[in-house]
């Protein structure tokens, strides 16, 4: 049963390939990660892809990498992250535009749609993003990568910034 296509691990390697595919070289990506213990399933995805370089990662509801590893160095390394700063999440939506140069940002999410987290879970990080954004950014595309029983899929959405076109 555990190679069967039910119990598959998110696809977060055609999320990944998504974003390669409709995104441009240093568009940010909010990511929600599963796990971050320091490593996330994205930063693992992007380096296999070659594309770890290529956009910045901005991690929403835990640590920022650089945090947790700067706690991992040392003559002394610490390895519980319990108690790292996490950035609020008006923060990462500040720093996701300041990067977005092309106007797209890309949210990396294991949370389903939007529209029903808003009325959901309207105090989940990924939900205080969504809100946080400029109304400028509108989502302009949504794709779904299924995942373990069909219960834990991983969501890529492309937020435009509306006044992108007119930007010289």
């Amino acid at each position: 049963m555990m190679v069967t296509s039910s119990a598959q691990r998110p696809n977060v390697n055609a999320a990944v390939a998504y974003i390669d595919q409709v995104g441009s070289n240093g568009d940010p990506i909010v990511s929600a990660p599963y796990f971050a213990n320091p490593i996330s399933e994205l930063d693992v995805a992007l380096a296999g892809a070659g594309q770890s370089e290529h956009h910045p990662v901005i991690r929403i509801g835990s640590p920022p990498l650089a945090e947790q590893l700067r706690t991992l160095s040392g003559p002394h390394p610490q390895p519980a992250f319990l108690g790292l700063p996490v950035e609020s999440p008006q923060a990462v939506a500040d720093q996701a535009v300041a990067l977005a140069r092309h106007g797209t940002i890309f949210l990396v999410s294991p949370i389903g749609p939007v529209p029903a987290m808003l009325r959901q879970y309207p105090n989940n990080p990924v939900t205080l993003f969504y809100k946080d954004l400029p109304a400028r950014f509108q989502i302009a595309g949504h794709m779904s990568f299924p995942g373990y029983l069909d219960t834990f899929p991983v969501s890529v959405y492309v937020f435009k910034d509306s006044r992108a076109a007119v930007r010289p």
